[in-house]
Order: C-alpha cells, then sequence, then structure tokens
C-alpha cells in the first residue's frame, strides 16, 4: 500500500455525505459499494486513499445532479480522469 492518506468506510461515507449536503440522512454503505462495484475497484474495500475519496465524491454529485448510471459508466469509459473534470 502506498504512504498517504487513507480513509475508513465509516470516514467515508460521512464525507461523501457531508459534501452531498446529507448529514441528517447520509449516504447508505449499500450505496457505496455499488458504487464500488461500478467503478470496478477491490469488493469490500476498507481504506480509501484521496484520489479514492476524490472519485467517490464526484460520483456522488453526478447523482445529486440528476446523472445517470449509462452517463456516469459513458463518462468513465470516454475519459479515465472524468472525476478531475467534475470537481
Amino acid at each position: 500500500m502506498e504512504v498517504g492518506i487513507y480513509y475508513r468506510t465509516s470516514q467515508v461515507l460521512d464525507l461523501v455525505s457531508q459534501q452531498r449536503g446529507r448529514t441528517k440522512r447520509p449516504i447508505h454503505k449499500s450505496t457505496l459499494s455499488r458504487w464500488i462495484a461500478d467503478l470496478g475497484w477491490e469488493k469490500n474495500m476498507r481504506e480509501f486513499s484521496e484520489d479514492h475519496l476524490k472519485i467517490l465524491i464526484a460520483v456522488s454529485q453526478h447523482y445529486a445532479s440528476g446523472g445517470s448510471r449509462a452517463e456516469l459508466m459513458k463518462l468513465m469509459e470516454n475519459n479515465t480522469k472524468w472525476y478531475q473534470q467534475a470537481a
């Protein structure tokens, strides 16, 4: 594992929820698991890097703005750095 800041699942859920303004109804762990699967990451991840967090925040923003899963998959397919443009 690379040296850097890593977040636990609970921290990621809190940070992504805060970023989306969902502190009273935080994003559920099953939603995070679905996003991880869509991104092709390791199942049951327990530690997330800064880059992972940035990508998950971008995914959350995509869905919050009314984007669909199909649109997200197309974005990821056409541009590997799509999440940097979303920030």
